[in-house]
């Protein structure tokens, strides 16, 4: 399985217009509702519409994505 996405793969033009499409900056996506957020970083970091990811199932959307940062300690690809 891939790495899923996080938010330390995005832009900051990436990041602020997702802040902005939630209405709510990075240290608070915790409580921004998961069926908007997730779909919303993968489309934005792949450059596709949202609409193919809100499609998928949560399951999936969280195979792809993360709010967690990686661990620093572990290794590449672990």
């Amino acid at each position: 399985m891939a790495t899923p996405i996080t938010p330390l793969d995005l832009t900051g033009e990436q990041l602020e217009t997702i802040e902005r499409a939630v209405e709510a900056p990075v240290n608070e996506w915790r409580s921004v509702p998961k069926g908007t957020l997730l779909p919303l970083i993968i489309a934005t970091v792949k450059g596709e519409d949202v609409a193919k990811y809100r499609a998928m199932k949560v399951r999936e959307l969280v195979d792809l994505v993360t709010l967690d940062a990686p661990d620093e300690d572990a290794p590449p690809n672990a």
